[in-house]
């Protein structure tokens, strides 16, 4: 399942930062920079160094995202599409909809107002252009 942040370009990150624990050496990766791809560059370029124990690679910057992007969810799942319910952090999030065209690619729309810049207000299929 991909998550999907609800606001991908906030101008600060979310409370802790991006950090990211890797699961087989325990090592922590500050995430406090603001940026999910720091953090995922910062993980890869650890396991290219460690091949002794990661012999299957290091993976691709879109896999590593979603596996910081991941153990986010499950300290603070109100921050990605489909969690409203802050009452129940365990529960699954929702799957990326699928627009009535059949497309699953979407864009942001933003607040147009000025009163938040960068707050997405809610998301466009690049396909057929349907707002949701």
């Amino acid at each position: 399942m991909t998550l999907v942040p609800k606001n991908c370009n906030a101008p600060y990150p979310p409370q802790g930062g991006y950090s990211y624990t890797e699961p087989k050496t325990g090592r922590v990766f500050d995430g406090m920079l603001g940026n999910v791809e720091v953090t995922a560059r910062s993980v890869i370029a650890f396991k290219k160094a460690n091949p002794h124990l990661f012999p299957d690679g290091a993976g691709d910057l879109f896999s590593t995202i979603q596996a910081v992007y991941q153990q986010k969810w499950q300290a603070m799942p109100w921050l990605f599409i489909g969690f409203n319910d802050p009452a129940t952090p365990k529960s699954q999030p929702e799957a990326i909809p699928v627009c009535a065209c059949g497309a699953v690619d979407w864009q942001p729309i933003y607040c147009k107002t000025g009163c938040a810049p960068g707050r997405i207000v809610g998301w466009k299929c690049k396909s057929c252009g349907k707002a949701r």
